[in-house]
């Protein structure tokens, strides 16, 4: 459903044994508190948000507007249902059965926009689709890369989710930052890397994800290659819902903002392309030589791909 991306502030935020005085930032799901990233976090209604932390601890939040309060819970299980959470914030002698009791906290004022519904026509956002050609990488017209994402992948954009092939850096801003550009590629792997729906946690990713296994996400805490938590969570709580899949050669894309960045992709956080990445860089100097000139740089960063980014691919160049 389209929705209006929150962005609030909370100030002097204190939860016994895991804030003090903290300060706490919202922006769409992205959570930074005192201004580090908390990971993120599920709106379970316009007004109630939930976000684990540490792995470990799960914390709720209610809001309210005229006056602009916020109630904290913290609960012993990650809760996914919005009722539950007013519940038990309502009935601070709740416990759930052989857990810990949950502790309801005092209000805090909150300033910003909470996310909202609308009825505003937004782009729809296909599910991701692998098509079918398969292309010479030497003789392709787009250049290598190695951090990417399949077309139809939706972006958190400040205008909305919109898919990653369709954004303009000249209408869409992420956090309300410039977006330099979309860059269009291929890979010469053998496979893409796919998460599937709630491959992580509840609604992380929200749905399924494909993107080049050198890509990064964010993961307890720390960056990880697509490939490397593939290979080490791949089967996450039994779930074996992270695996490579086919790739058969179809274009690949990229945000570029003006510095190394995070994305919010399907509730998964994920890097930006490095702004001096090859890549990156490549992508500035096409929009200022002609036809003829481009071609021959693509032709030559694709015949050097494996030295540019100091590691063997799957597919063999000719």
């Amino acid at each position: 459903m389209p929705f209006t991306p929150a962005n609030i502030t909370i100030t002097g935020v204190t939860i016994p044994n895991i804030l003090d005085d903290a300060t706490i930032v919202i922006e769409n799901v992205l959570v930074t508190i005192s201004g580090s990233s908390a990971g993120n976090g599920t709106w379970l209604s316009d007004n109630v948000f939930t976000i684990t932390l540490f792995g470990t601890i799960f914390v709720a939040t209610s809001f309210t507007e005229s006056p602009n309060n916020v109630t904290f819970v913290t609960l012993a299980s990650a809760p996914t249902d919005a009722g539950v959470v007013t519940k038990y914030i309502s009935d601070t002698n709740n416990f759930l059965s052989t857990q810990d009791p949950v502790q309801s906290l005092p209000e805090s004022e909150w300033t910003g926009i909470l996310q909202s519904t609308t009825v505003d026509e937004t782009p729809v956002v296909e599910t991701p689709v692998v098509e079918t050609p398969v292309v010479d990488p030497i003789t392709n017209n787009n250049a290598i890369s190695n951090i990417c994402f399949v077309a139809n992948t939706p972006i958190v954009t400040d205008q909305g989710e919109i898919a990653i092939d369709k954004i303009n850096p000249n209408i869409h801003t992420i956090v309300n930052k410039k977006i330099v550009g979309i860059t269009k590629t291929i890979s010469i792997d053998d496979n893409l890397i796919c998460f599937e729906k709630d491959a992580i946690c509840y609604n992380v990713p929200s749905r399924m994800t494909i993107m080049t296994q050198d890509h990064k996400i964010l993961y307890k805490g720390k960056m990880m290659q697509a490939k490397d938590f593939a290979s080490k969570y791949g089967n996450l709580n039994g779930s074996n819902k992270v695996y490579k899949v086919k790739y058969n050669g179809e274009c690949l894309y990229n945000v570029v903002m003006e510095t190394h960045s995070k994305i919010m992709v399907n509730n998964l956080i994920c890097e930006t392309l490095h702004p001096k990445n090859t890549m990156a860089v490549l992508h500035k100097t096409l929009q200022i030589v002609n036809k003829a000139q481009k071609l021959n740089i693509i032709k030559f960063i694709n015949k050097n791909a494996e030295k540019i980014y100091n590691r063997k691919f799957g597919l063999q160049q000719k």
